[in-house]
């Protein structure tokens, strides 16, 4: 026994998966109290402000560099490189692309002006987090790098937690203290960072800019395909329905978390000298995959009725489509991984044109979906959507290994 905890603890997956998921229990927590405090009107728009649009734009905003950032100074230590001005303007470029879909949002919904503000300043400081948390796991610093990337949850539930102990139950004061804990972390790392590794000499080569722009591609149309159903819920459905299908959604973090621990510590080791053994990986995927699928099935139903005393019963039945999405979006880890640091370019094109047509397609089912279907045509459109993924990403590894092989 001792041995295996020994084994498990020097292994970078389990460690991370192990701090994903601490750290996903903690905004489970933030969800339960959160989902019995708010009304589920407010529950919902909180979550379409902070579960939606806020890493939405953070992924818009941030144009492929964390991405960009692995593949690059995996191989080479970024603090021999003039980091800093790189830092610098690719920050400049955030705070212009932030004001310019936050504008475009405020056409499109009629929010009061105070979210407008809390998403800019929550969107920027997600943007600097993210791209510092890329830079340690190029260095693989993979334990900081999780902390800063999702950290700012664990300062939210403190917040949280006064909150409820002083009985304050608006929305307000919740989308305040969730735009702080983003704010006060971001001024923080920064000061920390900036004095703790040193600035070199060395250029930085414009690649790092083009398949940033590429990897950005492939990274954003995966987002849509994660979080645009929200935006046509609140359209055709209304704001109770957002709420519904966002616990649902946080429910299911443990398929998250699994996949978020696999892709932190896989695609830095696909981006340096490591060589993938395609069916080993797979086979502890579909073993993960069953695992947390059985649990849900067994558990699922009497959790969810616990934790929100059942306030949320009524939309158990998104379980099933959300463990499949689940299943499939662990299985795809092997080609996140693979294009990030074995692709050429080439490849990332390929890939990035088949996402769009992606794109088209889970647009058209969340529409079609929710017209005759509800909430589960909008489930099983990402259903759809997952196994159009795998098919082409799959696909497009087993070419782009060919193309080596040949040439050796």
């Amino acid at each position: 026994m001792i041995k295996f905890i020994k084994h498990y603890s020097k292994n970078k997956v389990s460690l991370i998966f192990i701090i994903i998921g601490s750290i996903a229990c903690i905004q489970v927590l933030s969800s339960i109290i959160l989902g019995r405090m708010l009304t589920k009107e407010d529950f919902g728009m909180y979550s379409f402000v902070f579960r939606t649009i806020v890493p939405l734009i953070t992924m818009l905003a941030l144009l492929g560099q964390d991405i960009a950032i692995v593949r690059y100074f995996s191989k080479n230590d970024f603090t021999h490189y003039n980091w800093k001005v790189y830092f610098k303007r690719i920050s400049s470029a955030f705070l212009i692309i932030i004001s310019l879909a936050i504008f475009l949002i405020s056409l499109f919904y009629k929010l009061h002006y105070s979210y407008y503000i809390f998403m800019f300043l929550a969107i920027f400081s997600n943007t600097i987090l993210n791209l510092i948390g890329s830079l340690l796991r190029s260095k693989q610093n993979f334990t900081a790098s999780i902390f800063l990337t999702r950290g700012t949850i664990i300062l939210f539930v403190c917040f949280v937690v006064l909150l409820f102990l002083f009985n304050f139950k608006s929305i307000q004061s919740f989308s305040v203290l969730r735009t702080l804990s983003y704010i006060a972390t971001c001024i923080i790392v920064c000061l920390f960072f900036f004095r703790r590794y040193p600035n070199g000499s060395k250029p930085i080569s414009r690649s790092i800019y083009s398949d940033g722009i590429l990897l950005w591609g492939i990274g954003l149309t995966l987002l849509v395909i994660g979080r645009i159903d929200a935006f046509f819920i609140v359209k055709y459905l209304d704001f109770k329905a957002v709420a519904g299908y966002s616990i649902l959604s946080a429910f299911i973090q443990i398929y998250d978390f699994a996949t978020q621990a696999i892709y932190n510590v896989y695609s830095q080791k696909f981006s340096s000298h490591y060589k993938p053994d395609l069916k080993r990986f797979l086979s502890k995927i579909i073993l993960i995959a069953l695992l947390i699928s059985v649990f849900y099935f067994i558990f699922g139903k009497p959790i969810l009725h616990f934790i929100f005393k059942g306030k949320y019963d009524e939309f158990i039945f998104l379980l099933l489509p959300f463990c499949m999405i689940g299943c499939l979006r662990l299985i795809y880890m092997y080609p996140s991984c693979y294009f990030i640091g074995k692709s050429d370019t080439h490849t990332l094109k390929s890939f990035l044109k088949y996402n769009l047509i992606g794109v088209f397609f889970n647009i058209l089912f969340i529409h079609l979906g929710l017209k005759y279907f509800g909430l589960m045509g909008a489930a099983l459109s990402g259903v759809f959507v997952w196994i159009y993924r795998n098919i082409v990403g799959y696909y497009l590894v087993f070419g782009d290994a060919k193309k080596r092989s040949m040439a050796l």
